[in-house]
């Protein structure tokens, strides 16, 4: 899709583009179609473009056009340049293409706004929106807070739940209804709060971590050493040459991917070069044992976290169970 600042003749080129997305269409496929039509990386859904109800609508005289449905689907970054921080997709209500026409065909430009307008309302309860982006430095400590006392495992890669989307909401629609004063307060609360001292909730005996720790030691430290160049060369470059901070994650996640795949590939040929062709079986152990350092970092912190003093980690409990009290009237 080109846009206006893409210059008016790349704009013309648009029609080509929504030829085969109605074509595609028309042959029951589906279009993944972005409404807000930019990039930002912030807690807020943006005004909609009318680029989603002109692609629906021009799609009405194919066969099964007037079938249509937009279907609403929220994308919300936990942290869009954080390493292995989440993503939560919500899904809103199907809207009928149909129930517009007729509106469409009296007054074209009247069906592409109440289509849009109604696009927008049905997309705002699968979006974390803040009606004030001054907020999000409120939201994000106070986020943050959650994030380190209900740390999430590592397995199921995918959760069906909406716990975490569900909160998160729930605590951006109490900072857009709260005063300016409940907001300085709660934010000063999140901020006292050390995240070094809060103790993620572990059942298992110190000993047994500690031991785990200590056997699980060479395969995290093998797995840091055959995957950290092309991991840190990657994050290196787009610290140093990414200027747009929406481009930060793609441009690292499209590095790693390259220089892992050569990393891999000189690491092969030099095994096979000294082991022979036994040494193929290295290749995939040393991406899983990168893996498992990945997870051994993560229980060295909650370990770590534990052997604080009580009385700190209490503290930092405290002002958990006091913000609790406040977004979700906890006892």
């Amino acid at each position: 899709i080109y846009r206006f600042r893409d210059g008016f003749s790349n704009m013309r080129r648009n029609s080509d583009t929504f030829a085969k997305a109605h074509e595609a269409l028309a042959n029951g496929k589906a279009i993944l179609i972005f409404s807000e039509g930019n990039t930002k990386l912030k807690k807020s859904l943006s005004p909609l473009q009318k680029g989603t109800a002109r692609l629906a609508f021009g799609a009405v005289d194919y066969p099964g056009g007037k079938d249509l449905q937009i279907v609403p689907i929220g994308v919300n970054y936990a942290d869009g340049t954080r390493f292995r921080s989440d993503v939560m997709i919500q899904i809103g209500n199907p809207i009928p293409i149909r129930t517009y026409l007729k509106l469409y065909e009296e007054d074209s430009h009247a069906g592409l706004k109440a289509i849009t307008d109604d696009l927008y309302l049905e997309l705002l309860p699968q979006v974390i929106h803040l009606d004030d982006l001054e907020d999000q430095a409120a939201f994000n400590q106070i986020t943050s807070v959650y994030d380190a006392y209900l740390p999430d495992t590592p397995w199921p890669v995918v959760d069906p739940e909406s716990t975490r989307f569900d909160r998160e909401k729930r605590i951006a629609d109490f900072i857009n209804s709260a005063s300016v004063e409940a907001k300085q307060d709660l934010k000063a609360l999140a901020r006292n709060v050390q995240i070094k001292d809060i103790a993620p909730r572990n059942r298992t005996p110190r000993i047994l971590q500690a031991m785990g720790l200590l056997v699980g030691m060479p395969i995290a430290l093998a797995g840091y050493l055959g995957n950290a160049i092309p991991f840190y060369i990657a994050k290196w470059i787009a610290e140093k040459k990414v200027t747009v901070i929406e481009f930060y994650s793609p441009v690292r996640i499209g590095l790693t991917l390259v220089l892992a795949i050569i990393w891999y590939i000189l690491c092969l040929v030099i095994l096979t070069s000294v082991a022979g062709l036994k040494a193929i079986i290295i290749i995939p152990m040393i991406s899983l044992s990168g893996y498992f350092t990945v997870l051994w970092i993560d229980t060295l912190q909650i370990f770590l976290r534990n052997m604080r003093p009580e009385t700190k980690r209490n503290l930092a409990l405290k002002a958990i169970l006091e913000i609790d009290r406040r977004i979700f009237n906890a006892s």
